[in-house]
């Protein structure tokens, strides 16, 4: 399977992988590269297939389990003692369901506001899973599209960018995907139960309180003045917080 993404070597044993939300591609992350925080640290961030420039197989079809297929796949080719999985939104979906499959190295998982219960799957994509196929890709998408390029919010607006980079059919597949295992229960019991450090991160501006309260025995962190897309608003505190973040998980696998 053909999967493009970009990749930065370190001078550690610790691979972090980043994986994109709906509608996005590896570009989501383009800032952790730029990151004086994360220098000396592997870096690897798919676009998911059917993504960005990574292809679609014609035989399958994209959904979260077959999202972690891929990314199995990916990592099989990097040689690491300590992986570290960084999800944003749907990635968390597929990154999560990753964690399932041993013996992966698994040393931390940090999820930016990350689908993990029911209301997360939101308006847009449960909206979008509501609506048939030739109805969203003719009409939908493209508003969806112009509406997001309209945005006051700049992690929006990029989102738009990106969001013609993914074929409508692919988003609306992944919307349905994504709404199922949201309203599965199983992504916040696989979280809960991850033994490895954990953190859920999210934008003041789009904190969902009814989520929060499902989550609170799992550390928490808020990131001011963004919504979310955290880690493109507010890349500086987003990937300052990650560093001290992934300082503490050493300390934990050396204690």
């Amino acid at each position: 399977m053909e999967i493009n993404h970009r990749y930065r070597p370190g001078n550690t044993n610790a691979l972090i992988l980043f994986i994109h939300g709906l509608g996005c591609d590896h570009h989501a992350f383009d800032e952790a590269w730029e990151s004086e925080a994360l220098q000396g640290y592997a870096l690897l961030a798919p676009d998911l297939p059917g993504c960005g420039n990574s292809p679609l197989p014609s035989d399958q079809t994209p959904t979260m389990p077959f999202y972690a297929e891929a990314l199995d796949q990916l990592l099989s080719g990097y040689t690491f003692e300590h992986l570290h999985i960084v999800a944003h939104s749907m990635g968390s979906a597929p990154g999560l369901l990753l964690t399932q499959k041993p013996p992966l190295k698994l040393a931390s998982f940090v999820n930016i506001e990350g689908n993990l219960v029911p209301e997360d799957a939101g308006m847009l994509s449960r909206r979008t899973a509501e609506t048939d196929l030739e109805t969203f890709q003719t009409k939908n998408y493209l508003k969806l599209i112009a509406s997001a390029a309209r945005s006051e919010d700049p992690g929006t607006r990029y989102w738009a960018e990106q969001l013609k980079r993914c074929p409508a059919e692919v988003y609306h597949a992944k919307s349905c995907s994504l709404v199922e295992w949201s309203d599965s229960g199983q992504l916040l019991k696989i979280f809960s139960a991850l033994t490895v450090p954990k953190l859920y991160v999210y934008g003041d501006r789009s904190v969902n309180s009814d989520v929060l309260k499902q989550l609170d025995a799992i550390p928490q962190h808020k990131i001011r003045e963004c919504g979310h897309f955290v880690m493109n608003e507010q890349p500086k505190a987003f990937y300052s917080l990650l560093a001290d973040f992934l300082k503490s998980t050493t300390t934990v696998q050396n204690t």
